[in-house]
């Protein structure tokens, strides 16, 4: 399958970055199972948002969003752990994980700060 075989998002995705090859089999054996774990995270971060994205208190919101989100690249970060080879990424990974767990944490005393008022 060829970058012009993908569906309309897929290849506008394919286009947008750079060096991801969406026709490669997810079981590829080059990435053990980062693909999968990858879907899983986005898939479990999807709804959560969506739900935040509904509250009708902008700052309440965001924050709510924002904590999903920042969770969901705590996992990715993981995944980049567990089968990323490349030490600039591996770095930015780390990196990640503890700027967005202490993000969390101030998110975190926000919503309950907001939802007992």
């Amino acid at each position: 399958m060829s970058q012009a075989d993908l569906p309309g998002d897929a290849a506008k995705a394919h286009h947008a970055m750079p060096g991801m090859d969406a026709t490669r089999p997810a079981g590829d054996t080059a990435t053990g199972g980062a693909p999968e774990e990858t879907a899983a995270a986005l898939d479990r971060m999807h709804a959560p948002m969506m739900a935040a994205a509904r509250i009708a208190d902008p700052d309440l919101a965001f924050n709510c969003g924002m904590l999903v989100h920042h969770q969901g690249a705590i996992d990715m970060a993981r995944i980049e752990l567990k089968y990323g080879k490349d030490p600039a990424s591996r770095k930015m990974a780390e990196a990640i994980i503890e700027a967005q767990t202490r993000e969390i944490t101030e998110m975190s005393a926000r919503i309950e700060t907001m939802t007992k008022q």
